[in-house]
């Protein structure tokens, strides 16, 4: 098959078109996503530090980001910051990822795999999850792929833009993720070697590796080391903890392409076999510097035994730059299997193909209108639905109240519905995305602190320096019009939750209070069942009601919450 197609510009119509796809998939409804668990670390870490040494002197004891929180608290100290904010780094990575990883296929391999490999790309579940999320795996994961041309161009022409190209990009994805380090800096070890053997076209001197590895060295240890020797607990606190098993190996497979269907699995596989020799054979030097990087993170998996890292999803992050390898293998195994078919019959299978990989992805769900947590475990833990304890922990919980069944006739996001009840930012004590697809209402995520509760984690406001679009403070009615509040649901469950889902229990008298709280504001509730209380703000006009009986009901007066009545653990 030929290297370029007959028409450039029918090259350049499909990457755009795919680029659209991946610039949709990304940005569809992420100023509706609430912030929810991991994101929160930095926000905490904002809360509760003055100023920036306290994030520059330590990694945290939960899990922070020091160059990207830095970068929260500027916006914090300045023009504020929101979930939209926070995410923009990995929204913009996640986009260049896909055109730039296009670009670079089409010099380096053919069209078709460009444009396969950008397919993959653009769709792939847990790029587009990592693309919205704010944490640093898609800065990385980009500047890798940036640093590893880098190297490779480097070692075959020894030009010192490239090597400052490597070294800037080693040293800010280290410092954004210790783990990209071994990535990073194993492949210098192997660039040694190949120039001490004068191997792979390598025209670098040993004596200039050993310079250059001694300098990225020194400065990724120069900012990691610090905070690392400073608050050693902190990391100690995480390592020594876990090691994958069988069942993490067999489910990050599905992690990494996003799909319940062991079949899509299986093709993915043959697919990169077929492909493996078409790399081998014109990607020499960027394919053993790559797989030098993923053997380092190995190792350093094995060494460190992070806490969690029996999870499959826990393993797919750290070992994320696996995922764009085996996409371009799989790209490059469908233009070995479709070259023998004339144009335009090679493209049709291909695109068919790369078509099959949707199937099985959590795309339908996270798509519908509105969708407040696409971010949510309940999609992204774990792929398979049959393996994912979130799932699995949410079954008692999955039929709807009665009350939901009054927006059914609704416009899909008509009215705003702000929930209390929330125990924690932590997303598997959230049961909002079980009932969304019923109501297709927008979700706010009500904030107790300042008016009836404790200072809760999870929970941020404006004098903070941040401005949550998702969220609305009860102690302010002035916000609450602002956002157009139209209904508060009181989520009755929170003990219940808490003990179900994770075994603990927690203080929840305050829920009691908070229900005082809304009856003087907005008078009794006019739906009550033992799962949720729901007020009417008065902002619009409310449809009718239906009953546990799906007849109109009328307003309901009410005892004692079953929350506030339990026995609690301090």
């Amino acid at each position: 098959m030929k290297q370029r197609p007959n028409s450039p510009i029918l090259f350049w119509l499909v990457a755009l078109a795919i680029f659209g796809i991946a610039i949709y998939m990304r940005v569809q409804q992420i100023t509706l996503q609430w912030l929810i668990d991991d994101e929160w670390h930095a926000v905490h870490k904002i809360i509760h530090s003055q100023g920036y040494l306290p994030i520059l002197s330590s990694f945290g004891q939960a899990d922070y980001s020091i160059p990207l929180t830095l970068y929260d608290r500027m916006l914090a100290d300045t023009i504020g910051l929101s979930e939209l904010r926070m995410r923009f780094p990995m929204l913009l990575s996640g986009i260049a990822f896909v055109g730039l990883a296009m670009l670079w296929a089409r010099t380096r391999m053919s069209t078709l795999v460009a444009a396969s490999f950008g397919f993959l790309l653009a769709v792939s579940p847990l790029l587009v999850n990592y693309s919205r999320n704010a944490r640093p795996y898609m800065i990385t994961l980009l500047l890798a792929g940036i640093a590893i041309w880098a190297l490779a161009s480097w070692a075959r022409k020894g030009h010192w833009k490239l090597a400052a190209i490597y070294s800037a990009c080693t040293w800010l994805a280290s410092y954004l993720h210790l783990l990209m380090a071994p990535f990073l800096l194993l492949p210098l070890a192997w660039v040694l070697y190949l120039s001490r053997t004068r191997r792979m076209d390598c025209h670098v001197t040993p004596a200039r590796v050993i310079w250059l590895g001694a300098m990225v060295t020194c400065a990724v240890g120069a900012v990691t080391l610090p905070p690392l020797l400073n608050d050693l607990a902190a990391m100690t606190g995480k390592t020594g903890a876990n090691l994958p098993r069988l069942d993490t190996f067999a489910g990050v497979w599905h992690i990494w392409l996003g799909t319940d269907a062991i079949a899509v699995v299986l093709l993915g596989g043959l697919l990169a076999a077929i492909g493996w020799q078409q790399l081998r054979s014109k990607l020499g030097l960027e394919l053993q510097l790559w797989l030098a990087g993923l053997t380092g993170i190995l190792v350093a998996i094995y060494v460190m035994q992070p806490a969690w890292v029996h999870n499959p999803l826990t393993f797919g992050r750290y070992m994320l730059p696996a995922l764009p390898l085996w996409l371009l293998l799989i790209a490059a195994g469908i233009q070995r299997l479709v070259s023998r078919f004339a144009s335009p019959r090679s493209a049709i299978m291909a695109t068919g193909c790369c078509a099959l990989f949707m199937v099985g992805t959590p795309h339908a769900d996270l798509f519908q209108y509105p969708n407040n947590f696409t971010l949510h475990a309940y999609y992204q833990f774990d792929y398979r639905q049959d393996h994912s304890p979130v799932r699995e922990k949410f079954t008692q919980f999955t039929a709807p109240s009665p009350f939901w069944s009054r927006f059914q006739d609704a416009a899909p996001g008509r009215y705003t519905i702000a929930v209390m009840g929330q125990p924690s930012f932590e997303s598997y004590f959230n049961l909002e995305p079980l009932y969304q697809p019923h109501h297709r209402q927008l979700m706010i995520n009500l904030q107790t602190s300042g008016a009836c509760s404790p200072d809760l984690p999870g929970e941020a406001f404006p004098a903070q320096g941040i401005h949550l679009r998702n969220a609305v403070s009860l102690a302010s009615i002035d916000n609450i019009q602002a956002k157009r509040v139209d209904w508060i649901v009181v989520d009755r469950r929170l003990e219940t939750r808490m003990r179900k889902a994770k075994g603990r229990t927690q203080a929840t008298e305050y829920l009691d209070r908070c229900t005082e709280h809304l009856q003087r504001m907005f008078g009794p509730p006019v739906y009550a069942d033992e799962t949720l209380l729901a007020f009417h703000t008065g902002s619009r006009q409310a449809p009718s009601l239906p009953d546990a009986t799906g007849h109109p009901s009328t307003p309901q007066t009410i005892g004692p919450s079953p929350v506030g009545a339990a026995t609690h653990d301090q």
